[in-house]
């Protein structure tokens, strides 16, 4: 598994919205299980896991609201990073690299 959503999808195209959900799920699922299961019994008898299931879908919703945060703070980001860009290309003179040096 890779530390990133997949590059291509089954069919050799761009993942779907829903493989990369999928992939960002798995991951979170992988780090939550960790932390539900390696515990023993005998460190806390009465502490109630949740079962695998459970988890599968708390993982979906969170690469869901996951997605969605990513999405808000990336738009904001490019507004922010548009607006700090006063770049024009008309205001470039390519005319004066081409005369010659005196």
């Amino acid at each position: 598994m890779s530390g990133s959503a997949p590059a291509q999808s089954a069919t050799g195209e761009a993942p779907t919205a829903a493989e990369i959900t999928r992939e960002i799920a798995l991951k979170i699922y992988i780090g939550l299980a960790g932390q539900t299961y390696s515990y023993t019994d005998s460190d806390s008898a009465e502490r109630k896991r949740p079962a695998p299931k459970q988890l599968a879908l708390m993982s979906f919703k969170l690469a869901e609201a996951f997605q969605q945060a990513d999405a808000e703070v990336n738009a904001t980001a490019l507004a922010i990073e548009r607006a700090r860009n006063t770049f024009k290309a008309e205001d470039l003179d390519l005319a004066s690299l081409h005369q010659p040096k005196s």
